[in-house]
């Protein structure tokens, strides 16, 4: 998972980002730009961590969205779901974007009406 070590980084740092972007990809991608602390700090504590699509996701770990927002967007329905589950023991807030529906799947839906 990119950009999971850098999350991690900023939460052992006691930096907790607003919002943690989730992209669960079909291909890897290209590039990456890699984020650090400050990098985050820079663009308003917003987080990004691209899931492949070759990793396991009973693998994952995402003990760094503890407490957080945490938007995923993918074009996998079922892996989305799947890696939605895994979300869900850990973020305050599972926002899911597929096909341009906004899904809140926990939290209180007045926040982003």
């Amino acid at each position: 998972m990119i950009g999971c070590s850098e999350l991690h980084n900023a939460r052992i740092n006691g930096f907790a980002p607003e919002q943690v972007w989730i992209h669960v990809l079909d291909n890897k991608p290209d590039y990456w730009l890699k984020q650090d602390a400050q990098d985050a700090i820079a663009n308003g504590f917003h987080v990004s961590l691209l899931i492949l699509p070759n990793e396991s996701i009973s693998s994952l770990d995402l003990i760094g969205i503890k407490g957080l927002t945490v938007h995923l967007m993918g074009k996998n329905e079922r892996r989305c779901h799947e890696i939605i589950k895994v979300c869900q023991r850990y973020a305050e807030r599972v926002i899911h974007c597929l096909d341009g529906h906004l899904t809140i799947l926990r939290g209180n839906n007045e926040d982003h009406a």
